[in-house]
């Protein structure tokens, strides 16, 4: 991470050159805290899907209630915003940033596979990519493996949920043996 977040302490006392980003300075620890957890490339947040970071990362920054959360983003949306505009272009990357857009793409593809009644489109649209998201899934790994955000050879592409595609062929594979 560009920034060390320890749970329980400040940032600043933990990155003594934080505040050499001037839309850093008078930012609230926790603001920060959230930028660095819900955006930074290297957080142990990163691989979860945006729906699934930001309440994590809220419990993490210590907000539990919906009201802690409503106050947190009323008392500090604009200082979030300067914040995360200001880090997203100190950390910028083009291959971490096509890797985020090639995962999203995959997630709203599994979203409409796993719908039960799909519209004349969505229909065209899982004919056409079918066939390539093995494809799609091995350009994301050498991706992942050249910015060094897993180790090289790692199979753990593997491991995470299996997408509607891959279920529907293992229950067309079962049915048939």
């Amino acid at each position: 991470m560009i920034f060390k977040v320890v749970a329980g302490k400040p940032v600043r006392e933990t990155n003594n050159n934080i505040d050499a980003v001037p839309e850093f300075l008078g930012v609230d620890d926790d603001a920060l805290k959230y930028v660095f957890l819900m955006w930074d490339y290297d957080s142990p947040y990163s691989r979860l899907s945006f729906d699934i970071r930001k309440p994590n990362v809220l419990v993490a920054i210590g907000l539990h209630t919906d009201k802690q959360i409503i106050d947190f983003f009323t008392s500090n949306a604009a200082d979030i915003s300067k914040a995360m505009e200001a880090f997203e272009k100190m950390q910028y990357s083009v291959d971490h940033d096509t890797i985020i857009a090639m995962k999203n793409q995959i997630e709203q593809w599994n979203k409409i596979m796993k719908k039960e009644k799909q519209s004349d489109s969505e229909l065209n649209l899982v004919q056409k990519i079918f066939g390539k998201i093995p494809e799609y899934m091995q350009h994301i790994k050498n991706l992942e493996e050249i910015v060094g955000y897993r180790d090289k050879g790692s199979d753990d592409i593997n491991k995470i949920e299996k997408t509607a595609l891959e279920q529907y062929m293992d229950g067309k594979r079962k049915s048939k043996g």
